[in-house]
């Protein structure tokens, strides 16, 4: 049996999948004056010798310069291991015993660009914009448990950042341009469970999408400008007006047979509040796409005409052809 612990969790009941992040790599760092982390630090549990390889996941670009080790930390002290091999993704070491292990990299003057993402959070109420610049491999869900209150929009996320460089945003409309606070901020790749927003941009209420962008402190573009659909919480009409409702009710088959990447839109379901996290699990372990749109039909069904509409939404955002195709009255694949 193995028990992962995902980074900055909040403490789960003992018999949860998901457990705690520990949270004491960088105080048993203080020995190690010439190393950092260089990712989070797991507790990794399993019996007797059933583990023969851990696969670490990283984001550094420059593996041929960045010399990375694996860390296992027991009772305080940090136990340094050489990885077996280095691949562009994952840092692979021979397993004997396991606890909290994680990612250590020396300490450099030079900051190497990693791999990053931008992770966008929309607080409705204020009409603001929370902008994460992250590591990649910081797992978005546990981030979105930290900002629950807010409507996590899902966008291509991935760009490349140098840690300790100064970075500003770019976000405008037809006919202005807003200024974030901090109006610049340099990248830090430490964890932080908080996982507070590198900026916030407050929008006038009437905006509906910016243009979003990230700039460097030499005012090149490091993640391409895009636009950015600002929605809010699904919220409970009595009405028969929701908009697409009838579209999701008449093409059920269509859609069930025709959606390729579901959980993409799961993931956007859950973060509006539509789905629980219990539902999210029970989609996710069917085996086909078929089978899970027709979960995920079953919830929708419960939820009513108004989580129909925001799915409608979705999948306008996400399969618009698919969309335009059923609505046309084509039906072809």
């Amino acid at each position: 049996m193995l028990r992962f612990y995902h980074p900055f969790s909040p403490k789960q009941d003992p018999d949860s999948s998901i457990g705690t992040h520990d949270k004491t790599f960088s105080h048993v760092l203080d020995g190690l004056h010439n190393m950092e982390p260089a990712g989070p630090l797991y507790n990794i549990e399993c019996y007797g010798s059933s583990i023969h390889r851990l696969h670490l996941l990283h984001c550094e670009t420059r593996t041929d310069e960045v010399k990375l080790i694996a860390a296992h930390v027991t009772g305080g002290n940090v136990e340094t291991i050489q990885p077996v091999e280095v691949t562009d993704t994952h840092v692979i070491i021979e397993v004997q015993h396991l606890s909290c292990s994680g990612l250590l990299k020396p300490l450099l003057h030079r900051a190497y660009p990693i791999r990053a993402q931008v992770l966008l959070f929309y607080e409705q109420s204020l009409s603001k914009l929370h902008i994460h610049l992250l590591k990649r491999n910081v797992p978005v869900e546990e981030v979105q448990k930290k900002h629950q209150r807010f409507t996590y929009i899902t966008t291509s996320s991935k760009c490349i950042l140098s840690p300790r460089k100064t970075y500003r945003t770019c976000c405008k409309t037809d006919d202005c341009d807003y200024v974030s606070q901090p109006e610049e901020e340099k990248f830090d790749r430490d964890y932080d469970p908080n996982y507070h927003p590198t900026f916030e941009v407050f929008l006038n209420t009437d905006v509906k999408k910016v243009t979003l962008s990230i700039l460097d402190e030499k005012d090149q573009v490091v993640w391409k400008p895009r636009t950015v659909v600002l929605t809010g919480r699904c919220r409970v009409s009595n009405s028969n007006d929701s908009p697409g409702a009838d579209f999701v009710d008449k093409h059920k088959p269509d859609l069930i047979q025709r959606v390729p990447s579901v959980m993409e839109i799961v993931d956007c379901l859950i973060s509006k509040n539509i789905i629980t996290h219990e539902m999210y699990n029970k989609i996710n372990i069917e085996a086909t796409s078929q089978d899970k749109m027709r979960e995920v039909y079953k919830y929708l069904n419960s939820a009513g005409r108004a989580a129909k509409a925001q799915f409608y939404q979705i999948l306008l955002e996400k399969h618009h052809d698919l969309v335009t195709d059923l609505e046309s009255g084509s039906g072809l694949d």
